[in-house]
């Protein structure tokens, strides 16, 4: 049985993503494209919930949210949306040099930060929302405390 409920939701979209891979290996004729292209995302899905989950345990060490709130939150935004498009470009780079023959063009470094920013600048404001709310509600929490 789970601890937390907080890894509840990673395990239950991480079960279904191997299951929708596994179903497209063994019953789907993919291309070689096709495997790249979901090796990339799973990295980078890997390395931003990593990179963010390190950038919030720093912050709140350093910066803490009751006394640096507006700060912290654009501190946050700025190097959360630095950090997102510096692994989407570094693991697309990476990829592309060590599976294909050709180093990435502009155009396609274009193309992945565009596709890049539709896909995974939302899922980090979200996540990043949910942080800002989630460290709210403590704040509220301790201050009823100490009214009490």
């Amino acid at each position: 049985m789970l601890k937390s409920r907080k890894f509840l939701w990673p395990l239950v979209l991480t079960v279904i993503f191997i299951g929708v891979i596994l179903y497209f290996y063994l019953y789907e004729e993919l291309t070689d494209t096709a495997y790249f292209t979901v090796g990339w995302l799973i990295l980078i899905v890997i390395l931003l919930w990593l990179g963010n989950t390190l950038i919030t345990r720093l912050l709140d060490k350093w910066i803490p949210w009751l006394k640096f709130g507006k700060q912290r939150y654009f501190l946050h935004l700025l190097i959360g949306i630095v950090y997102s498009v510096s692994i989407i470009n570094t693991a697309y780079y990476l990829f592309k040099i060590l599976f294909t023959q050709d180093p990435p063009t502009t155009e396609q470094l274009v193309v992945t930060n565009v596709f890049g920013g539709i896909i995974f600048i939302p899922a980090f404001s979200i996540y990043f929302s949910l942080q800002f709310l989630n460290h709210w509600r403590e704040s509220e929490i301790e201050m009823e405390k100490f009214q009490k």
